[in-house]
């Protein structure tokens, strides 16, 4: 990406490794190149995830986050050419990375010259923590009771696939989805007696057009479920006992003679 402006300078930046897109965890080499640079310009490195919240994260040839290693592959009165090493993170995905050249001597030292951004997105699957089911494993439930039933997994980049398993009764579950973070399915279970030793196991697998995570996959289970069947009331089912009266506490009734 290169812009030349009319006072000639040009500032280009482009990513160095890896060659695609790069995998969390993966060394990522990014390049500035500054050409036509004049007395008291400086090359500032900035970091942009949302619009409005951009990050200076490196600055006249001095790295200010840690995360970052910056190093001068040529340096000259009017030309200038930097790289910028970091550890992709899954943070890192829809990321503009930038270069700018600022004039640091004029009146205005916060004067952006001349910038040009890098858009940087990075394959991730979900962490190890993933996916998390709710219940978790076997659990008991009355006939007739809701059970709230989850599966959440991290989108992963490619998005995962998940996909809820049983050999017993299927239902339908609800799809819901934070666009940044997390997916989950979920199922009210109004439970019955047909749901007795049922499970329902949530796996979760790489998107089937990628080559990043073959043979990557993790599931959990909720289930099985023990049902107890409901009961009346012990208290009205009790067979009703007689009245009995304790005759010793009846005055005795004496005949009229005849």
């Amino acid at each position: 990406m290169e812009h030349t402006g009319v006072n000639a300078l040009s500032v280009t930046i482009s990513k160095v490794t890896p060659v695609g897109d790069p995998v969390d965890g993966n060394v990522v080499e990014l390049r500035c190149q500054a050409a036509g640079l004049m007395a008291g310009y400086i090359i500032e490195w900035t970091r942009l995830v949302i619009v409005g919240q951009t990050v200076s994260i490196a600055r006249n040839g001095m790295s200010v986050d840690s995360r970052y290693t910056l190093s001068t592959l040529m340096s000259g009165a009017q030309n200038k050419i930097e790289t910028l090493t970091f550890n992709a993170a899954k943070e890192d995905t829809a990321v503009f990375y930038g270069c700018r050249v600022r004039d640091s001597a004029g009146l205005n030292s916060t004067l952006v010259v001349e910038a040009q951004h890098l858009y940087l997105t990075v394959l991730y699957f979900p962490s190890a923590m993933y996916p998390i089911c709710f219940p978790d494993g076997p659990f008991t439930a009355r006939e007739g009771m809701t059970v709230n039933m989850s599966c959440t997994t991290e989108l992963g980049n490619p998005v995962v696939q998940m996909q809820i398993l049983t050999t017993r009764v299927v239902y339908v579950w609800t799809y819901d989805r934070d666009f940044n973070k997390e997916q989950m399915k979920s199922l009210q279970l109004s439970v019955t007696a047909a749901n007795a030793g049922s499970s329902y196991d949530c796996k979760i697998t790489p998107d089937s057009q990628t080559t990043s995570f073959i043979g990557m996959e993790r599931s959990c289970t909720m289930g099985p479920i023990s049902v107890d069947n409901m009961t009346t009331d012990t208290t009205s089912s009790k067979p009703s006992t007689p009245n009995v009266t304790d005759t010793s506490k009846i005055p005795a009734t004496v005949s009229p003679g005849r």
